[in-house]
């Protein structure tokens, strides 16, 4: 079901899931006394892999940003004629994403000065370093570097704070680029394009190398997957038995732990698990496209699903400075307690997450609504 803001609640719930995933994979860093494979924690992390949820973030993305393109009318296929056609989208892109991302970048690199006696900010040299690449959209060059000299080094943060920007580079990359694309190849051609870029892909390995911080395999089959859904041909392929509500939950849960199981070497030793982590993301979006509240079947999961994906993006940015903000306090309160946080993990979990979601709330309503409504405005008169 389309809501009266026009959002698709089952593609929402996909956004849930996504956040969810990568607020899980950052949770160690509230567990003071976390042994990956030990304890309950421990296996969660070593035999789930949540960070999965990127990849179905981009999957998502791919196929919203291209379903939001085709309702444009292209006129005249001159440089004109795509001024008018790309540049409305990249000044809403720009309003919608880059105050509520540069404010938390200065946030880590101002705490990393002025609040960290634990030293899990880390460095705030890196941090600005990180910062300046991540405000130029190329966070995922600087990330492959300095994971790698991570790997070689074993150094304790050596990244700097703001490592998730990867991925914010690469989607803005891909902002950049798909306008002209789709503009001058049109709708055929983009799909040929983008459905070979997956294919060349998704047999690789790419597991600590390069390759994963330029990953287009999920973006390309969202923005398939939303081409085709403007063919006429595309409803025949409705999956009409998720309207059996039983049906409906063992799939969304079966494909969602398919995510989370492909995302860990311990339970899916292949080299080409990120390739099957895109298209098991894509079978997920193009399920969640219909737009039958397949996902969504109760009022009360439809509530959740909504609240949880339009601050999907906030919560995506504020959840490790928040973690790390109940690490700093907890430290600095262990040094006057005997340690009393040394082993507490069950009370800073949820309270880090209180305080990202806290957070996400306050970016979401004061920051990203407001620039967000102001980038819709001014790309009204271009």
């Amino acid at each position: 079901m389309v809501t009266s803001s026009g959002k698709n609640t089952d593609i929402e719930a996909l956004r849930s899931i996504a956040i969810i995933f990568v607020m899980i994979a950052h949770s160690r860093k509230l567990l003071p006394d976390y042994v990956p494979g030990v304890g309950f924690m421990g296996m969660l992390q070593d035999y789930f892999g949540w960070w999965t949820g990127v990849d179905l973030f981009f999957c998502i993305s791919g196929f919203i940003i291209t379903s939001n393109l085709l309702k444009y009318k292209i006129e005249k296929k001159d440089a004109a004629g795509f001024v008018s056609f790309a540049l409305p989208f990249w000044v809403k892109r720009m309003f919608r994403l880059w105050p509520a991302a540069w404010f938390w970048l200065t946030f880590v690199t101002v705490a990393s000065i002025f609040l960290n006696k634990s030293g899990i900010f880390a460095d705030p040299i890196r941090n600005l370093m990180y910062q300046v690449y991540a405000m130029l959209n190329v966070a995922n060059a600087y990330g492959n570097v300095c994971f790698n000299t991570f790997q070689v080094t074993g150094g304790d943060r050596i990244c700097g704070s703001n490592l998730v920007y990867w991925s914010l580079a690469l989607e803005e990359q891909f902002y950049l680029i798909f306008p002209f694309i789709f503009f001058f190849l049109g709708k055929k051609k983009t799909l040929i394009t983008v459905l070979l870029i997956a294919a060349i892909q998704i047999p690789l390995n790419r597991g600590g190398s390069w390759l994963g911080f330029i990953r287009t395999d999920a973006i390309s089959l969202g923005v398939a997957l939303a081409i085709f859904s403007s063919s006429v041909l595309y409803e025949k392929f409705n999956p009409a038995f998720l309207r059996n509500r039983a049906f409906a939950f063992a799939t969304f849960w079966l494909f969602t732990a398919f995510l989370a199981l492909l995302g860990s070497s311990k339970t899916v030793p292949v080299g080409f698990s990120t390739g099957l982590i895109a298209i098991v993301s894509a079978i997920m979006v193009w399920m969640a496209s219909f737009n039958h509240d397949y996902f969504t079947g109760s009022r009360l999961t439809k509530s959740i699903s909504m609240w949880i994906g339009a601050r999907a993006y906030s919560l995506y940015l504020a959840h490790i400075p928040s973690y790390f903000l109940i690490v700093e306090l907890a430290h600095r309160y262990n040094i006057h307690h005997d340690n009393y946080f040394a082993n507490k993990g069950y009370i800073m979990l949820p309270v880090g997450i209180a305080t990202a979601v806290f957070m996400a709330e306050m970016t979401h309503r004061f920051i990203e609504e407001p620039m967000r409504r102001i980038g819709r405005e001014k790309a009204k008169f271009i």
